[in-house]
This record gives structure tokens, C-alpha cells and sequence, in this order.
């Protein structure tokens, strides 16, 4: 359960309605779920993300509107893997409400479990966190982020739009 600096975590996905899995949230608290703006791109027929540059950002500039994607860092039990969940900031409220009673936040073991097919919202419900294990320390608060979204400069941004 160790996470080596340059180790990438796998996604967490829920992939239809009713899927759920037990996980343990490795942050302290909302504040240090990290977040990204960033474009959507397709690379080699895979998506990826490209940090958006602000002013002058070439992306921006060619028409490409950026969005904000939150990386929850969690650890699943359901395959005993550290995963990341790639969101949008809409379930920060429900993780700020868990947080009124588990601080910090990673002493708090959840259900999550997806509502809907389309456009999808997510139930957190608490789990006794006295069945599970506990995680290295080191991985609580860890950045992720870097993984999931890369920096270019505006430079590269137009090469590659070219």
C-alpha cells in the first residue's frame, strides 16, 4: 500500500448506476484535495489533461473552454488499491459535511455509491472504520495532481493545436 513519489495511482470509477465501494478519503481535509483548471485533449486516441495557462493561454485563445477538475486521492478496499477520483467540484459539500464529524478526514472509511446513469450524483454514507485497515501516514495529504494534468507553455499549446 506504499505509493512511490513518482508512482501514478490508478482512476476510481464508478461506471453505473447502483456501483459502489468502500473507500478511505487521504486527506486531512477538503482543503488539501487538489485543484486543477485544465483542457480536455486527446493524445495518441486518449484523453488527457492539459493545465490551462490563464492570460494568453493558447487553448483558451483557439476557442477551447477550460474546466475545474478536482483529484481526490482515496484508498479503496473493494481491490485494496490507491486510486484517484477525478471529479468535478460538486461533491465538496458532501465531503465538507463528513468532515463536521470525522477530522481529519482520512479517520473516516465511506461507502460511495453512484446514483444514475447520465448525469450521475454520488451518495457518501460513513462505514465503521474499525473493519478496515489503516493507510501509510505518508500518503495522507500527498499531491497527485501532477499526474493527471500536465503543464506546456503557450508555445507547445500551439504546436500542438497546429
Amino acid at each position: 500500500m506504499e505509493n512511490k513519489e513518482n508512482q501514478r495511482p490508478w482512476f476510481f470509477n464508478l461506471v453505473k448506476d447502483g456501483d459502489e465501494a468502500v473507500v478511505r478519503l487521504l486527506h486531512s481535509t477538503t482543503k488539501t484535495i487538489e485543484s486543477v483548471v485544465s483542457h480536455r485533449v486527446i493524445i495518441d486516441e486518449k484523453p488527457r489533461r492539459v493545465r490551462c495557462n490563464g492570460d494568453g493561454c493558447a487553448f483558451c485563445s483557439s476557442g477551447k473552454t477550460p474546466d475545474t477538475r478536482i483529484y481526490v486521492h482515496l484508498f479503496d478496499y473493494t481491490d485494496n488499491r490507491e486510486k484517484v477520483w477525478d471529479r468535478t467540484d460538486k461533491i465538496i459539500p458532501q465531503l465538507d459535511k463528513l468532515l463536521e464529524s470525522w477530522n481529519p478526514l482520512h479517520t473516516a472509511v465511506v461507502k460511495i455509491t453512484r446514483k444514475g446513469n447520465e448525469f450521475p450524483k454520488y451518495e457518501v454514507v460513513p462505514q465503521n472504520p474499525m473493519n478496515y485497515a489503516q493507510v501509510d501516514e505518508s500518503l495522507i495529504d500527498m499531491p497527485i495532481a501532477k499526474f493527471y494534468s500536465t503543464k506546456r507553455t503557450n508555445e507547445d499549446i500551439s504546436a500542438f493545436i497546429q
